[in-house]
């Protein structure tokens, strides 16, 4: 069961978990498509991400999905303030940020039960977009301000 894993996780003092539906042995919804639009903006936004903000060898290979767990101590540290879609992105920015630790597992994505996405690809891109530069400016909680 999923819940023993995220115990687990947690047990051995990590501060974050996040399946990931971008590394090996995941399954994303568009892997068997040609043209796979949403799972390139996912990896581009978590690409930019590593390379701006991570501080230690670790490279998270699914900063969006939200999938995941995290601690109160380090919610509470990270203060989070996004909305929508681009919570999880700004929790872990603000996470790689502060250099904590962060495990991921592999997970599969199946087709939505409801069908289509409500969040349309250019408004959402745009919020990603918005919500990088915000933290790109944002000092963590670990250094002075």
């Amino acid at each position: 069961m999923l819940w023993k894993k995220f115990r687990e996780y947690f047990a051995n003092g990590y501060d974050m978990i996040i399946a990931s539906r971008m590394m090996k042995g995941a399954y994303n919804e568009e892997d068997d498509k040609t043209f796979k639009w949403r799972k390139w903006a996912n990896n581009f936004f978590n690409f930019i991400a590593n390379i701006f903000f991570r501080k230690n060898k670790q490279y998270i290979t699914d900063s969006i999905n939200g999938f995941r767990g995290i601690t109160k101590n380090a919610f509470n540290k990270i203060n989070p303030d996004g909305n929508g879609y681009t919570i999880e992105y700004q929790i872990t920015i603000r996470a790689l940020k502060n250099n904590m630790k962060i495990v991921e597992f592999p997970t599969h994505e199946y087709a939505r039960i409801g069908g289509e996405s409500y969040a349309k690809s250019i408004p959402t891109g745009i919020k990603f977009i918005k919500t990088f530069f915000k933290e790109l400016f944002k000092k963590s909680n670990n250094e002075k301000k």
